[in-house]
């Protein structure tokens, strides 16, 4: 999509800055970043340039809110596209930054930044994976850098059409140099755009782990305002999961409608807090700080009201992190 728009376990529920709808419910987690290296195919077969494109046999039918994946594609190593051939398209920023393969760097003709992908489960509930790994920045040629680098990866889920932005490892020392909203990365999710750039973007902005959504026009290429993007690159581990407004709670399954449907209660709290799950099947649960640090607190909720002691926690700002099989949920705290 930069060729062609020129340029450019609780859920937390991000703001939304302007009046126009967001197709998606927008949550963040914590999850360990697994590599897809077993089993998986590579799409390029040589390095790649922050200007390729590559259609992705994705193996199974996929929306992007409306519109059909027929030939998505991932362009330059960082954007998702619905459809390359077509007028209107929409898609999601991993990243902003100009991105190509680190054999660039080093004048060889292998790549060293793999772009790959696996598809797993059964039909009806596949899961595509997207990886482009060991990533190098465009900017590093101009500013002489050889040591930054991006781990991501894109998941699409069969039958749902839910998206996942998955973060792993990086080193982005150097983001003012990459990132064209003065060092402020872009994550976003791309709408409707049409070949005179009109449409809507989808903006994250601010901390990483818990963003808003600023809500930007484009009219012919030109912002109604500027977006600022996020403070910094997100950290590894965390998960941007984008669930289609359209699923409703009774289209879920038992243990997704419970897991949703979980209290955790005082958002404020000194040596405990209260958990109430009410599923037969036990659910993982485990807490992290918001830089992403996962702590000693960690373990098993049972049916009914779980008491978590927290009181080896230092006062600071947490999410709680809840998934069993059928989901995950996050929410924050404050341990005073």
């Amino acid at each position: 999509m930069k060729k062609t728009l020129a340029f450019l376990f609780f859920v937390i529920i991000c703001t939304l800055r302007a009046d126009a709808q967001f197709p998606y419910t927008l949550s963040v987690y914590y999850d360990t970043y697994t590599p897809l290296t077993s089993g998986a195919t590579t799409v390029n077969s040589t390095v790649w340039f922050n200007s390729d494109i590559y259609t992705l046999p994705i193996g199974f039918d996929f929306k992007v809110d409306t519109l059909s994946c027929t030939s998505p594609a991932i362009e330059g190593g960082s954007t998702f596209v619905t459809d390359t051939g077509k007028g209107i398209i929409s898609g999601f920023y991993l990243t902003d930054a100009n991105l190509i393969d680190r054999g660039f760097l080093d004048s060889i003709s292998s790549s060293k930044s793999p772009i790959r992908y696996t598809v797993s489960g059964v039909n009806g509930q596949r899961i595509f994976k997207l990886e482009i790994a060991n990533a190098a920045f465009f900017n590093e040629i101009i500013y002489s850098i050889k040591d930054d680098s991006i781990n991501m990866q894109l998941w699409l889920y069969e039958g749902s059409n839910i998206v996942e932005l998955h973060y792993g490892p990086s080193n982005v020392d150097h983001g003012y140099n990459y990132f064209p909203k003065e060092g402020h990365p872009t994550v976003a999710y791309v709408k409707d755009i049409d070949y005179d750039l009109n449409g809507t973007y989808y903006i994250l902005s601010g901390n990483p782990s818990s963003p808003d959504i600023d809500s930007v026009v484009a009219t012919y290429g030109a912002y109604d305002h500027q977006p600022t993007g996020l403070n910094y690159f997100p950290p590894s581990g965390v998960v941007y999961r984008f669930t289609p407004t359209s699923l409703t709670i009774t289209n879920e399954p038992a243990l997704t409608r419970a897991i949703n449907a979980t209290r955790i209660y005082p958002t404020s709290c000194h040596e405990s807090i209260n958990v109430d799950y009410q599923a037969d099947a036990a659910a993982d649960y485990m807490v992290v700080s918001l830089n992403g640090t996962a702590s000693s607190v960690t373990g098993k909720l049972q049916k009914g009201l779980n008491t978590i002691d927290i009181s080896s926690l230092p006062p600071g700002m947490y999410m709680m992190q809840l998934q069993n099989d059928g989901g995950r949920k996050m929410q924050k705290f404050v341990k005073m």
